[in-house]
């Protein structure tokens, strides 16, 4: 069998062929209309085998009986046995695809009913790209609003990973409010905002210093807490909790930083640090 056809071989195999049926096959296409006798000698694929795979290839319509004495068997063009095969994979593909996401629907909604019924939890993730997504998951999952405190160098990092989520939820109509640490360089400011892309109606507001702590909650129910401190190292860890106490003193800590902030075209006075006594 030269090398062209054991690769023809090969790709009836990739399209869906057993290896039996895919000698049966080119068998035919190199022979014409043959026996089963001359499939099988030429094929090297044992006589009861051939029986087996012309059944198959009868059925796929790759393969037609021609009524003889004995009985003989032609095959359809290589070109229409490739796109008829590329066609029913394409179909599984599709297929595949909607079974895959009912099962994936099916899977996020017993497990989203199975953390309802959970007690609050709190979790530490040292690793940035789990962080990254569970906070992409976070982001899916809020209904009205998300709130953020996060530094200038934090916000412009994590942005654009963050993007897709971002659109969605503000299409889903969820409200983003995010106060934000004002850089330095005032011009870099307008062209950051702008870089991100974000939405425009989210609302920004700027603080003029490095923010005690950085946060944001999803619908005033989870908090993300990054644990690292803006001294120019960076985080590598993160907690994700639904604790009411951590989500009570998160939120307070937010609208005193939100209340005390600055819009995007009013500048701040350097003194401008709020009070953090929350009693």
């Amino acid at each position: 069998m030269s090398s062209q056809n054991e690769k023809s071989i090969q790709t009836l195999m990739r399209l869906g062929l057993t290896n039996y049926q895919g000698r049966v096959f080119m068998a035919l296409e190199v022979l014409g209309t043959s026996v089963i006798k001359e499939i099988s000698f030429w094929s090297g694929v044992p006589r009861s085998k051939v029986y087996e795979a012309l059944d198959g290839l009868t059925k796929m319509g790759l393969v037609n009986k021609v009524i003889t004495a004995p009985t003989a068997f032609e095959a359809i063009p290589l070109c229409d046995a490739f796109s008829l095969l590329l066609e029913r994979k394409i179909e599984d593909y599709r297929d595949l695809r909607v079974e895959t996401s009912s099962m994936l629907d099916d899977f996020n909604q017993k497990r989203l009913n199975s953390e309802n019924k959970k007690t609050s939890n709190i979790t530490l993730i040292s690793d940035i790209g789990s962080i990254i997504r569970l906070t992409k998951r976070n982001i899916e999952s809020t209904e009205t609003r998300i709130d953020m405190v996060v530094s200038w160098k934090k916000f412009l990092q994590r942005s654009p990973l963050l993007s897709e989520e971002v659109f969605r939820a503000y299409n889903r109509g969820v409200r983003m409010r995010f106060a934000i640490q004002r850089p330095n360089n005032e011009a870099s400011l307008k062209a950051g905002i702008k870089s991100v892309g974000f939405p425009d109606s989210i609302e920004y507001r700027f603080f003029p210093f490095t923010p005690p702590a950085m946060c944001t909650l999803f619908d005033n129910k989870r908090v993300k807490i990054p644990t690292g401190i803006e001294n120019g190292a960076k985080p590598v860890s993160a907690v994700f909790t639904d604790n009411a106490c951590f989500v009570k003193i998160a939120k307070a800590y937010f609208n005193r930083i939100w209340t005390t902030s600055k819009p995007y075209d009013e500048k701040p006075r350097r003194n401008d640090k709020p009070s953090l006594n929350t009693t």
